[in-house]
This record gives C-alpha cells, structure tokens and sequence, in this order.
C-alpha cells in the first residue's frame, strides 16, 4: 500500500483508545482458524491494566476514517518488556474454541437431532454464549443452500469450534460435479457487533471482485509449485473400495484415503471424487503484496493480468495479511486456483 495514501488507525480496548501503537499485524485464512491480531505499543505501562479477555477493536483508517473496524475481537495473551508492550487478540469466535470450559455433550437423550448445523449453532450461541451480552452476532448467521443436519451426531465434553467445522465439512453444493464447492465460517465486523457467518466458496467463473497487475495493485508476486491429490480412496462400511481419478494425472499419481467410512459405493464414489476436487490446487500458489483490496473477504475472486502466461489467470483469496508499521502499510493476499475442466473429469 501506498504510503503516501492518508492513514491513521486507531486501536480501542474496552472502548479506550490506546495511545503509542507502534505496529500490528492482522490474518485471517480459510484453513478453520480465527483472525488474528498481534499488536506492539511502545509503552509498557500497559502493563498495569487488566488486559487479559477484553475487547479490541482496530480501526485502519486507510484513506478515510472508517466506521466499521477491521478487526473486533478478545485479548488471548499479552507480553511486557521493558521498553514495549504487545497483545494478541483472537475473533469472537474464539469463545466456540472451548478452552473456557464451553463445551457440547449430545447423548441419545440429549441432543439435536433434527437440527441443521445453522440451527444448532444459532441455539448453541443464545444459549451458552451470549448469555450476558452479544459477543457473536447472529443477524448473518442464515441456511446454507445445501444443509448438514446434526441427526445421529452423538459426542462428549467436544469443543464447539471443532464439532461446527468438522459438520460442516459434509456441506458440499457439488450440483456441478466438475467443480463441487464447500463452505467455510467468517466473521463480519459491523458498527457494534461481530456477526458469524457461514460462506460458500465462489466458482472461478464468476465475474472477479478486482483486477490486479503490475501498474494497478500488484507490489509483487510470489509462488511456489506442488503436486495435487489427483486420486480418492473411499470405502462402504462393507469394504467395498470405490477409487476416483482425475484426468491422466500428469503430475504424477498422488493419491488420498479418506477415514470415513460410507453406506453405498455411489456415496463413497462420490466423497472420493468430491475430496479431490475440492482440493485440487493448481500447482502455483499465489502470495501477492497489493496496494488496493484490503477490504476483499476470504473466497473473493482476483484477476492477475499480467504478461507471465504461468501466473496470469483468475485465483480465488484463501487469506489475508495486513501489517503496519511506522505509518507504512502492507497487504499481502494468499490466494490459489483450481482449474477444474470437464474433459478431465472421470
């Protein structure tokens, strides 16, 4: 980013602007992880405030004055040394990690069978999380278009994050067989609420949020090269193996065995196929440093047009990183593709 683009951010705990913000980072990624904030203040005073579970908002305020914060969420760990202090702040999805002793017990007799995870999840916040005051915001929070239901689901003492993603994982809209999309949670950081949300990740077909390249937005380009997964192995519950292949696998024969076991082969077969469609990754992986779309949430599709044939192409954002420092920003954005083709699908 620009340096010469106006920006002040300002940082508030507990409502308290903080004075001497010396540097921070913000990330955020779709790998079932949280945002995260890792702040540095250059005065260690702060040491004598109870910092520990209060609430940060960090405004950026990157060419204007903003009126949503980039970042809200709950101060996990602090550290003091003698000339500085810094923070690391996790989302409101934090408190579903269960490290409070916030955790789901289902039985046969006490469950939510009949539920859909969206259902469960708007339950399970009312009443176990926001018992005292909205710490995750439910307005967002609404069905996804291919629902998981919590039917049969029976576990003890789990945390509530690792129940929710594992569920959701089973959510797959693979109406287009050639190119099956699942869905992810994000957080939205409105005026006065942090609301969860449940996305689904667009296909590369749709219309790019932005276009990037050398003369507009991009600061520079890294990428690195692997071998996809390009077999499944499922099985039934009989022992019944159901293989799937993608295309003539040129890259070399990479394959991946799924734990889950399945009633029919076609379910097999087709949780096989929609494993390694789902994470099939071109071989590029994408790290671009832009001076514009910091504002672009995770699954947002980008345009690279550039010169290069082996980079350009359109690449879905997989996350985020925002670093300041001494009135300079950086915006790096993680980002992959997955060029599914018809002809290659078997």
């Amino acid at each position: 980013m620009s340096q010469t683009t106006y920006s002040k951010p300002e940082l508030f705990i507990d409502g308290i602007l903080i004075e001497y913000l010396e540097s921070y980072t913000f990330t955020t990624g779709l790998n079932d992880t949280f945002q995260t904030l890792k702040v540095k203040f250059s005065d260690p005073d702060l040491h004598n405030i109870g910092l520990f579970g209060k609430e940060v908002e960090l405004f950026q305020n990157y060419g204007s004055y903003d009126g949503t914060p980039l970042f809200r969420g709950y101060i996990t760990q602090f550290s003091n040394k003698e000339t500085s202090f810094s923070i690391s702040a996790q989302d409101p999805r934090v408190f579903l990690a269960g490290k409070d002793g916030v955790t789901v017990t289902l039985t046969e007799t006490d469950n939510y069978d009949g539920y859909t995870l969206t259902q469960f999840l708007y339950s399970f916040i009312t009443d176990e999380i926001n018992v005292e005051s909205t710490v995750i915001g439910l307005s967002a929070l609404t069905e996804v278009d291919k629902p998981t239901f919590m039917t049969g689901i029976r576990t003890e003492a789990q945390a509530p994050w690792e129940l929710l993603t594992s569920t959701l994982k089973k959510s797959i809209d693979d109406d287009n067989p050639a190119e099956p999309l699942d869905y992810f949670t994000d957080i939205i950081h409105r005026q006065e609420t942090s609301d969860i949300i449940f996305r689904k990740k667009r296909p590369l077909t749709d219309r790019p949020s932005l276009r990037y390249s050398y003369n507009d937005g991009i600061v520079g380009i890294a990428f690195k090269e692997r071998s996809p997964n390009s077999i499944g192995v499922a099985k039934t519950k009989d022992g019944n193996i159901q293989k799937f292949v993608y295309g003539n696998t040129p890259k070399g024969r990479v394959a991946v065995t799924l734990t889950e076991q399945y009633e029919t082969p076609a379910e097999a077969h087709t949780a096989a196929r929609n494993k390694v469609l789902l994470e099939y990754e071109d071989t590029k992986e994408m790290n671009i440093n832009v001076s514009k779309g910091h504002n672009l949430t995770l699954g947002s599709i980008i345009d690279i047009d550039v010169p290069d044939a082996e980079i350009r192409g359109v690449y879905r954002i997989t996350g985020k990183t925002i670093s300041y420092k001494g009135n300079s920003f950086v915006c790096s954005l993680s980002c992959n593709k997955k060029p599914i083709k018809v002809s290659d699908y078997i």
